[in-house]
């Protein structure tokens, strides 16, 4: 797996949440393609990937990476879901900017 690093933003600099930094709030997550051979293997998986990635001005997910892994046959899979997810920007002085978090993805079994 490549982990790529943070790019600027075209209005500066990515940044950390902290004080003076509105988190960017999630608006539409949708969940990840559970593979089939995952799924209903001998070992039945389930449980959270935590990826770390930038929300940038936009409200769009770049630079994402995988900060826990539940199952390397997972972790693409994970990347995949979160790089489809969309944001309300983070703000600083009541501007939107690109900032670096991190976000959890879930695979269960039903």
């Amino acid at each position: 797996m490549k982990i790529v690093q943070p790019t600027p933003s075209s209005q500066g600099a990515v940044i950390d949440v902290g004080p003076g930094v509105a988190p960017p709030q999630a608006i539409f997550t949708p969940d990840p393609d559970y593979p089939l051979s995952v799924r209903k293997g001998k070992h039945k998986i389930q449980g959270i990937c935590v990826l770390g990635l930038t929300v940038d001005e936009h409200g769009s997910v770049r630079d994402v990476h995988v900060t826990r892994s539940l199952d390397k046959r997972l972790d693409q899979t994970a990347i995949d879901a979160l790089k489809q997810w969309k944001f309300k920007p983070a703000t600083k002085d009541g501007k939107p900017v690109a900032v670096r978090t991190s976000a959890s993805v879930e695979f269960r079994l039903y």
